[in-house]
């Protein structure tokens, strides 16, 4: 079955992501941190990586996903970042270092839906 990790710090939307992916069939791993979530991501390489901007901890969502994006083995891992709070220049700053989404929430899990079946 294919895997789709979240990097999310927050329970609820963690939790609210994950039975979307699950009602999907998605196998759903997931990680609270930057640094958790990149070491799942080596491990695991799943097929899409859903990935909050503003990570509480030692690093964001961001500098994260420039990590994942500069793995040679993650690389083609498609890559969405979401946010609560988008600041002018957040969505450029996402493309710039090679994801393929940026998605602002509330997610419209619709939408949500055809992008990952877009990208997987």
């Amino acid at each position: 079955m294919k895997t789709i990790l979240i990097i999310e710090d927050d329970s609820l939307n963690l939790e609210l992501f994950k039975n979307f992916l699950e009602m999907l069939g998605y196998d759903v791993a997931s990680a609270a941190t930057a640094t958790d979530g990149i070491e799942l991501a080596r491990e695991l390489t799943p097929v899409l990586i859903l990935i909050d901007y503003r990570l509480r901890g030692d690093m964001d969502g961001i500098e994260a996903a420039r990590i994942i994006k500069k793995d040679p083995n993650l690389v083609h891992v498609p890559l969405i970042i979401i946010t609560a709070h988008e600041r002018p220049g957040d969505k450029d700053r996402a493309f710039a270092i090679g994801c393929e989404g940026y998605m602002v929430k509330p997610i419209r899990m619709g939408e949500l839906k055809q992008v990952i079946l877009e990208l997987t």
